[in-house]
């Protein structure tokens, strides 16, 4: 929707046919997931978040959420998957001492350590992580408990905080066929999909699978 559509249409009526918790992300320049936020819950808040992000971006888009899935990055080049990777969300894991805005920074020193060889961003307490430590029933001021993950946002960018793991070429060979096909589609030679599912190993179909984005 750009600008002029949202002052001038009912939110409820640009909306129409979507379902809560949804995501309000920009049409361009969000290569580090800049400006995305997730599990967006009420009309109130999708309002404010659009609104605030218009002062930056032409044009946003309005998806569902699809929550507790895993997320996956694979590269496809001439009808090829070349490339599998397991994207994990920003997390800290607690002491039992420090906050989690304490361990954010304890974490964001060691990233800067490893900037040089790995694309990394610092954690982030923004927007996001707020929804997300309050659906936590948590505050920046928490300490968890020894060995306790938090999970502090549902996008998966590495320039967001967020860390991957490659898994080679592998995963089930309907899932390669079918993202072969859509790259074919879309006509591109060389793509990187964002898939969320429960497995990849799993046909998506089978596996609450999504394509979010090419």
């Amino acid at each position: 929707f750009s600008q002029d559509e949202f002052e001038s249409t009912p939110i409820e009526s640009l909306i129409e046919g979507l379902h809560f918790p949804l995501v309000v992300k920009p049409m361009s320049d969000t290569a580090t997931g800049i400006d995305v936020i997730c599990n967006i819950t009420s009309i109130e808040q999708l309002r404010a978040c659009m609104k605030e992000r218009y002062e930056r971006h032409e044009f946003l888009s309005v998806e569902e959420f699809h929550a507790g899935l895993n997320s996956y990055r694979v590269l496809v080049f001439y009808n090829k998957v070349i490339g599998v990777v397991q994207r994990f969300s920003a997390r800290v894991t607690g002491d039992g001492i420090h906050t989690i805005k304490e361990l954010v920074a304890l974490e964001n020193i060691q990233r800067r350590k490893l900037a040089n060889k790995v694309s990394l961003g610092d954690i982030k307490l923004d927007d996001e992580a707020y929804i997300r430590l309050n659906e936590l029933g948590m505050t920046p001021d928490t300490i968890p408990k020894a060995q306790e993950t938090v999970v502090l946002c549902y996008a998966c960018n590495s320039g967001r905080g967020g860390t991957m793991k490659s898994l080679g070429k592998k995963m089930c060979f309907k899932n390669t066929r079918t993202l072969c096909d859509a790259a074919r589609k879309l006509d591109l030679s060389l793509v990187g999909f964002d898939v969320m599912c429960d497995d990849i190993f799993t046909p998506l179909e089978a596996s609450r699978g999504v394509i979010i984005e090419a």
